[in-house]
């Protein structure tokens, strides 16, 4: 296959990856509406927890580098409970 044609691939995926995190930052925002609107918490570190433990064992899972995936969680995470505190 041509590079020209792998950089497309590359391309595409990224997009989908993009949609993907608006997808989860829309989600997010609905999840802390609901918890506002119960007076809950937003923050929920054992969720947290669970999740990190989660996405380690997908990347063990899919044989991918865990210290890289648990950096770039670790960012979604991040900006996605700014989305939630702030943003709501």
């Amino acid at each position: 296959m041509s590079l020209s044609k792998l950089r497309e691939q590359i391309d595409a995926i990224d997009r989908e990856w993009i949609k993907l995190l608006k997808q989860r930052l829309d989600v997010a925002k609905q999840i802390a509406s609901v918890k506002k609107n119960n007076r809950m918490p937003i923050l929920d570190l054992e969720r947290e927890e669970r999740m990190k433990a989660e996405i380690r064992r997908l990347a063990q899972e899919q044989q991918i580098n865990e210290h890289m995936v648990e950096e770039i969680f670790h960012l979604v995470i991040f900006y996605t409970k700014q989305e939630m505190l702030y943003r709501t």
